[in-house]
């Protein structure tokens, strides 16, 4: 094995995490092609698509010139299985708070996903994962529903929009 060979295998975990969010990119342009970037003189639902795609590219640029032109000598390892639990479970999180948005409404859903964050992913207490979780869901519904004046799913709390 050559030792130009030797350096791209021991920064393949690098080049593997430099792909994905190259293919996070592609997937931001891709999806969003029929969209328009403005909509009556405002920015429209391609705009902060493509402006993620833009940073992204910009940091995983940086990722890369990082890893091969200031870190050479360092070689990092995939990691285990084990260590990918916690960022798993943000991303079930995440993907609970899509399933949940609508059906359940904005207040149960941000409810929910931070109590399940605070109290199983990180390990809070019972108490401070419930009080964080209410203040959490009372806060984006008082901030959306009465300064922004912008209109949340309620779900089964459709009385709250009355108040």
């Amino acid at each position: 094995m050559t030792g130009e060979q030797k350096r791209i295998q021991s920064h393949f975990p690098q080049v593997l995490t430099g792909l994905l969010i190259w293919g996070v990119v592609a997937g931001l342009v891709g999806f969003t092609r029929g969209l328009p970037y403005m909509d009556e003189g405002a920015p429209g639902p391609r705009f902060m698509p493509i402006l993620l795609a833009i940073l992204l590219s910009i940091l995983n640029v940086l990722y890369w010139m990082e890893t091969f032109f200031f870190k050479p000598g360092e070689r990092l390892s995939l990691p285990l299985p084990a260590e990918l639990v916690r960022p798993a479970g943000f991303v079930l999180v995440g993907i609970l708070m899509i399933f949940f948005w609508e059906r359940l409404g904005v207040v149960a859903t941000v409810l929910i996903a931070s109590f399940l964050e605070l109290k199983a992913i990180q390990g809070y207490s019972w108490g401070r994962s419930v009080w964080v979780g209410v203040v959490f869901s009372l806060t984006t519904w008082v901030l959306f529903q009465f300064i922004l004046k912008v209109p949340l799913p309620a779900g089964p709390f459709e009385f709250l929009l009355f108040l």
